[in-house]
């Protein structure tokens, strides 16, 4: 397995694992129109492309495809954190490849990426009914500070911190 960064190269195929690694995670848990509105908007290669303007991305492959990636960057909410802190907005690994550790191996470069930008604490949601993603974080020191709900939800968002990012 290889780690590396995304470039623009990758937009589509980042595009096409994050649509499908979403969709086959939560889809069930909202109405198709929804979905797909959710997907245009949030994970369509218009919406990659502007990750990358932003934010640092690893991404894992496998003899060349494409199975994880995560996205890291400055923290934009308004409602939690301060200047400086950062936050994991996704770490997406495809159903195949997940319990193989490529969750933990990506949640310690995020750490790392937070880390060298000298963030102070680093930020994450996660869905509430997903038990195993909160026990990762969990593992990792993060511990639950919020809550968001979000309108086509059927459920809450736990939002996590980690503070400080490395100890």
């Amino acid at each position: 397995m290889e780690i590396r960064r995304a470039t623009g190269d990758d937009v589509q195929t980042l595009s096409a694992l994050a649509v499908e690694t979403y969709a086959t995670a939560f889809g069930h848990t909202m109405d198709a129109a929804d979905l797909a509105t959710l997907l245009e908007q949030q994970l369509s290669e218009a919406a990659v492309a502007r990750w990358l303007e932003a934010d640092t991305l690893l991404l894992a492959e496998e003899q060349g495809r494409l199975i994880g990636f995560v996205q890291v960057g400055a923290l934009h909410a308004d409602d939690v954190g301060e200047p400086g802190d950062y936050e994991l907005r996704r770490l997406y690994v495809h159903a195949d490849f997940q319990g193989r550790g490529l969750g933990a191996r990506l949640l310690e470069l995020a750490l790392d990426v937070a880390q060298r930008a000298g963030a102070p604490r680093l930020f994450l949601e996660v869905w509430s009914q997903n038990p195993g993603a909160q026990r990762l974080y969990e593992r990792f020191g993060f511990r639950v500070c919020g809550v968001r709900r979000y309108a086509w939800a059927t459920s809450d968002d736990l939002i996590m911190v980690r503070e400080p990012v490395l100890s």
